[in-house]
């Protein structure tokens, strides 16, 4: 009785198996018919094609690109409306606290260095130079001045990045 339920068991099996390969089939056979009608056919070229291609225009694999008038390169603005003039007038803001703020260091390096200051005979303290420190003074300078070589920096990079041409600032 075991064999019978065995056997049962096994065409149970086969007949769902083909019942799964049909269905597959099918579908396969389905989504070819569909993919085959969505593609367009493709041109077979022969020999007795050619001289029909001759007949129209000649085949190119290059451009041809015919010259045009050179029109000038309007400048963009770049962001909240600044434009090169805004640029320009930000760096020259920048660049004018720089003599300075130059000066000021050579003379406190000077006066650092034992230099007379002043009217020659005696030395003084240089303008604006604290009773402490000066060496700290100098570093505070030096500091300052590199801050502002920084923003200048800064702001002729951010114009390049916003289409300002390099010849359009200081």
């Amino acid at each position: 009785m075991k064999q019978w339920k065995l056997v049962l068991l096994g065409a149970f099996v086969a007949c769902s198996a083909a019942t799964a390969i049909a269905q597959d089939s099918t579908s396969a056979t389905a989504a070819t018919s569909s993919a085959s009608s969505d593609k367009p056919t493709k041109k077979v070229w022969t020999n007795d094609d050619v001289p029909g291609l001759r007949a129209g225009p000649s085949i190119s694999t290059s451009v041809v690109t015919s010259p045009k008038p050179a029109q000038p390169v309007a400048q963009k603005p770049g962001l909240k409306g600044r434009d090169a003039k805004w640029y320009r007038d930000q760096i020259a803001k920048l660049q004018v606290q720089l003599p300075p703020l130059d000066g000021q260091i050579a003379e406190l390096q000077s006066a650092l260095d034992g230099k007379p200051t002043g009217d020659a005979k005696s030395s003084q303290r240089p303008r604006g130079v604290k009773q402490d420190d000066w060496s700290l003074e100098l570093a505070e300078l030096q500091v300052k001045r590199d801050a502002i070589l920084a923003k200048i920096n800064a702001l002729q990079d951010e114009a390049r990045r916003n289409g300002v041409p390099d010849n359009a600032l200081p």
